[in-house]
């Protein structure tokens, strides 16, 4: 995958939650732009995952990006 695509999601205004999926099968949510950082030579992404712990992957290890459906906001009465 291109740096690129992932810049895009990440970019997005206003911004809409995404899942990036692995060639392993594993996959990480991002709930908000600020949790992805993409290094500058655009080889690598590093994600501050639900454990709250960074993980740096390849860009050549990522398969997919997916936007998740974003619930409405409920409505007061």
């Amino acid at each position: 995958m291109r740096v690129d695509e992932v810049r895009y999601f990440q970019q997005m205004q206003p911004f809409h939650p995404f899942a990036i999926h692995l060639v392993d099968g594993r996959s990480s949510v991002v709930n908000h732009p600020d949790v992805v950082s993409l290094s500058e030579n655009g080889r690598s992404v590093t994600i501050l995952n639900s454990e709250k712990l960074h993980e740096m992957v390849s860009t050549f290890l990522i398969v997919s990006l997916r936007p998740l459906k974003v619930s409405p906001p409920k409505k007061q009465r």
